[in-house]
Parts: structure tokens; C-alpha cells; sequence
């Protein structure tokens, strides 16, 4: 898994300019190493339902409509 080098980044990058600010999307993973380190140290602000579809990308039939992007895994 790469969250965990890439929060020590983040942190250590935070470190040096404090008003950096970041937002991670994260599977929900409390069995994972790095879950419970990231729940202490940052605010959950929305936790999507398991199969959500959280991507999407232009309609090819309607421009300004939507479709879903299915889960790649």
C-alpha cells in the first residue's frame, strides 16, 4: 500500500508550510497499518456507502450529462 508514504509526505510537507491543506479519498480499512494513524491525526469528512461510485467521467450520448465509472476493483 502507498498511503503511508504518502501521508509521512504529506506530513512532513505540512511541517514546513502549515497552511497546506490536502484531502484524501481512502478505502475504509480498519484492519490496514495506516488506518487508525490517519483517523487519529486527520477529520473524517464523508464516508461513502461500499459500492458507491465516486468517479465519473462526460456522457458519450450527452455532453452534459454523467455516467458512472465502475469500481476497478
Amino acid at each position: 500500500e502507498n498511503v503511508a508514504p504518502f501521508f509521512k509526505h504529506y506530513l512532513a510537507t505540512k511541517n514546513q508550510d502549515p497552511t497546506t491543506s490536502g484531502v484524501f479519498v481512502l478505502p475504509h480499512r480498519p484492519s490496514a497499518l495506516w488506518f487508525w494513524d490517519v483517523s487519529f491525526n486527520f477529520t473524517l469528512v464523508r464516508l461513502f456507502p461500499k459500492g458507491e461510485w465516486l468517479l465519473t467521467h462526460p456522457s458519450t450520448i450527452d455532453l452534459t450529462l454523467r455516467d458512472s465509472v465502475d469500481p476497478n476493483r
